[in-house]
């Protein structure tokens, strides 16, 4: 009977043992959602490991009777299994009871984490239209409706317009890090309004305002202040391309000679011009 009892006690163990290698190894792949969650929430899988307590729990709570009455036949006794109900829930309650706690806790910890990620979503959706309703009226503030378009010479109209910029520009680094895509689309709503910007104030070419002195100075008889300086600084600014940020034509390559050679008869002066280029000019085979 002892090396039957010592057997059975090898096998519980064994089993034991087997359920803590299947919950480690026998792991089904993460689906979409659950990666998120455990990217943002850097959880390390807490419903398994309960679920293995309870099961191992339940194991340490029968293992003890089945030691004594295994040999037993089943009894047909409503007292006798009243008693072993007795016996099992007042063994795993507590366990079970305090199992249950650990998963509200968690349960209300991942939800506070999930509630909190959601706000930043939004925050940031938030952040993101104001950046870009902001470029726009930033446009809008300084452009005097003609034919064609030109800034308009009036100081809070520069003041305006710098401020609205400020504004985007700040709103834009509210965005985190989580939310790349937005960035991205501000950079592109970024670009296309500087572009505009560059067209209004034409800030290389003799014809622009900034060539003008006059254009900046107060008029007493025509009421008009002087434009302020630091409103010129941010509008000026905003069209030159922002020191250090990656321009992504930089990724794109240069045709070569072989490309140049398979373009379309009615690309002809767009290979013309391209071979008229220094780096065909020069003896370096196809680059």
């Amino acid at each position: 009977m002892d090396v039957e009892k010592l057997k059975f006690v090898e096998s519980i163990s064994g089993a034991l043992a087997s359920i803590t290698r299947q919950s480690r190894s026998r792991r089904p792949p993460p689906s979409v959602a659950h990666r998120m969650l455990r990217r943002t929430m850097k959880t390390s899988r807490p419903e398994i490991t309960l679920a293995v307590s309870a099961a191992v729990a339940s194991v340490i709570a029968l293992a003890p009777w089945l030691y004594m009455f295994w040999t037993s036949p089943i009894s047909k006794e409503r007292s006798e299994w009243a008693n072993f109900g007795t016996f099992v829930g007042g063994v795993l309650s507590p366990a079970l009871a305090f199992m249950a706690l650990i998963g509200l806790v968690i349960t209300i910890k991942e939800q506070r984490q999930v509630a909190e990620r959601q706000k930043e979503v939004t925050d940031n959706e938030s952040y993101f239209r104001h950046a870009v309703a902001s470029l726009e009226r930033a446009y809008q503030a300084l452009c005097e409706p003609a034919t064609p378009p030109r800034p308009l010479q009036d100081r809070m109209a520069w003041l305006s317009s710098a401020r609205l910029l400020l504004s985007a520009s700040g709103s834009a680094r509210q965005i985190t890090a989580h939310s790349s895509g937005l960035r991205h689309l501000y950079q592109g709503e970024e670009a296309h309004w500087r572009h505009r910007f560059y067209q209004l104030l034409e800030p290389t070419s003799p014809r622009g305002v900034g060539a003008s002195t006059s254009y900046f100075e107060a008029d007493r008889t025509a009421g008009r202040s002087e434009i302020e300086e630091r409103s010129i600084r941010v509008i000026y600014d905003f069209c030159s391309w922002p020191d250090g940020q990656q321009d992504p034509i930089d990724e794109i390559s240069r045709y070569t000679r072989t490309e140049l050679d398979r373009m379309n008869v009615s690309m002809h002066g767009i290979r013309q011009r391209v071979l008229a280029s220094a780096r065909f000019r020069e003896p370096r085979g196809d680059v």
